[in-house]
């Protein structure tokens, strides 16, 4: 067995940070972490996108918040390689999610990828077993701050004299908008929703207008609705209806 050290690069791509690790399929990265700071809870079954006589399986992942870049790391690596050791994958992916996450849409914690060259195409190719980890700075940022259900918010437009209610918090079109409502008018909060898009925290509200403004209820843009009163807190808390 080729006993060689690691040799690792990492490379800056925007909000993603890339660890690309060079080593032989049964070396894994040294791991002096304790194993509470590299655990992390299955989300659901791994998915086979298998093709031919090609194997490759991915995963997703949910990890607590408060690890560091290091910790977060050898998560990820060796949440892939316990995959492919399962499942005797030429390749494997794993996707990884803040704990409250929908896991459903972009990666929030991070990725892996263990596959010849690191490379999930080269799944076919009989290369040399590589990991590749790529880290979302959304993980390590300090929570996103919103108004809290029950809290009032003003409803104002920067781009237009009105802001649009709609029916459905991810349809918009034309068919999909209840009212719209001039800039200046107060809602009250019901609830609020957030999901990772890359690096930043994307969040509407459901609200409902007040008066003097005719009675109407939907979802609105969170930078549509600043607050008006109300303590800010973690969006992955306190959701609800009230």
């Amino acid at each position: 067995m080729n006993n060689k050290p690691l040799s690792s690069s990492m490379i800056v791509y925007g909000a993603l940070y890339v660890l690309l690790v060079t080593a032989c399929e049964s070396a894994p990265q040294s791991n002096s972490f304790p194993p509470d700071r590299t655990s992390y809870t299955q989300v659901e079954a791994p998915e086979n996108t298998s093709y031919g006589r090609v194997s490759r399986f991915s995963s997703r992942i949910a990890v607590p918040l408060g690890r560091t870049r290091g910790e977060l790391t050898v998560t990820l690596e060796q949440a892939a390689r316990k995959l492919a050791a399962e499942t005797g994958a030429d390749a494997v992916m794993v996707f990884a999610y803040r704990e409250g996450d929908s896991a459903s849409g972009f990666y929030s914690a991070g990725r892996a990828i263990y596959a010849p060259h690191g490379k999930w195409e080269d799944a076919d190719t009989g290369g040399p077993m590589r990991v590749q980890v790529e880290l979302n700075d959304l993980y390590f940022a300090p929570p996103a701050t919103h108004a809290a259900v029950g809290d009032t918010v003003f409803l104002t437009n920067s781009y237009d004299d009105r802001v649009s209610i709609s029916r459905d918090y991810g349809a918009w079109g034309d068919e999909d908008i209840v009212a719209r409502v001039a800039n200046g008018g107060r809602a009250i909060v019901l609830e609020f929703r957030s999901e990772p898009m890359g690096d930043q925290e994307f969040m509407r509200y459901r609200i409902r207008t007040l008066p003097p403004a005719p009675p109407h209820g939907g979802w609105v843009h969170k930078d549509q609705a600043p607050a008006a009163m109300g303590a800010e807190s973690d969006p992955r808390k306190n959701s609800g209806d009230h």
